[in-house]
């Protein structure tokens, strides 16, 4: 069946051939997947293809309808949502952009060839609320609706805030947090009022994701996280998190070894206890005491 139905492709004969893919897309399973997932390659190349018309793949064809586009609108973060929309007078905001589109669908068919939304360089802020896209701001295969950067532009959807104000910093002072730090590392560190700098949601820390073969709410946001140039800051923990995996994690024979007590009640899967971004396993402080005795 496929082999058939390759032969038909090759002849142009694309609607034979859809057939002979869709036969062995519902006839093979289990041992024979590959024919299976073959035959679905297949009719996603010819989907849409017209017998007799030159074969190019489904890709390409996208890269040829939106390749002469009939329309372009622009997005700029010095843009104006009172301007029209286009290079010299971009909008604003994506919101009116999106608001411009469906005002054109209203009006009738979207020109030949679609529509490019245009973003230009420059950061857009996201902070309060996601941009949605619904059916009424689709297109069709023949004038499709395209959001992109502008040519040799890097525009950012930034959906944090940038705190600026280095001079917001400053020493621990005597507090609780202060004295678990060590006094050659404490005056080295800062700290930062974030709902003074404006930041009030501080999201919830709870596990999400895939973690010990139980699936936590993958659709759950995630807690504040901080980055800087660009990187993830890890939460605080013990041990520090390293490039090494073996330096991660410690062990109670290490602990035991250098006399060294403990103070920590498990609950949860023993093997993802020292992660801070362990799924399913938390861990929380008691007065537990740990010691080696010597034997004679």
């Amino acid at each position: 069946m496929l082999a058939l139905g390759d032969l038909h492709r090759d002849r142009g004969e694309y609607q034979a051939a859809r057939q002979e893919y869709e036969k062995t897309r519902e006839f093979f399973t289990a041992r024979h997947e590959e024919f299976r997932v073959a035959a679905i390659e297949r009719l996603r190349e010819l989907e849409t293809l017209p017998d007799g018309a030159a074969l190019s793949s489904s890709r390409q064809r996208r890269i040829d309808r939106i390749s002469h586009l009939g329309l372009s609108l622009y997005v700029s973060p010095t843009g104006a949502d009172a301007d029209p929309g286009t290079e010299d007078k971009p909008f604003l905001t994506l919101e009116r952009a999106r608001e411009a589109l469906r005002q054109l669908k209203q009006k009738g068919a979207l020109p030949k060839g679609g529509v490019a939304i245009l973003l230009r360089g420059g950061v857009y802020p996201r902070e309060t609320e996601s941009f949605a896209l619904t059916e009424a701001d689709s297109g069709t295969p023949e004038a499709p609706v395209i959001y992109q950067a502008a040519p040799g532009e890097t525009p950012v959807l930034r959906g944090g805030r940038a705190i600026r104000a280095i001079s917001g910093f400053g020493p621990l002072g005597d507090s609780h947090a202060a004295q678990r730090i060590p006094d050659a590392a404490r005056e080295h560190v800062l700290q930062l009022d974030l709902r003074a700098a404006g930041v009030t949601d501080f999201g919830q820390l709870r596990p999400r994701g895939q973690g010990t073969g139980t699936m936590h709410g993958p659709d759950l946001s995630a807690h504040l996280e901080l980055f800087f140039d660009g990187r993830p800051m890890s939460l605080a923990r013990w041990p520090n998190d390293t490039s090494k995996m073996s330096e991660r994690f410690t062990t109670v024979e290490s602990l035991m070894s250098s006399h060294t007590s403990i103070h920590a009640r498990m609950r949860g899967p023993m093997n993802r206890m020292a992660g801070s971004s362990a799924a399913g396993a938390t861990c929380s402080l008691v007065r537990t005491t740990v010691s080696r005795r010597s034997t004679r």
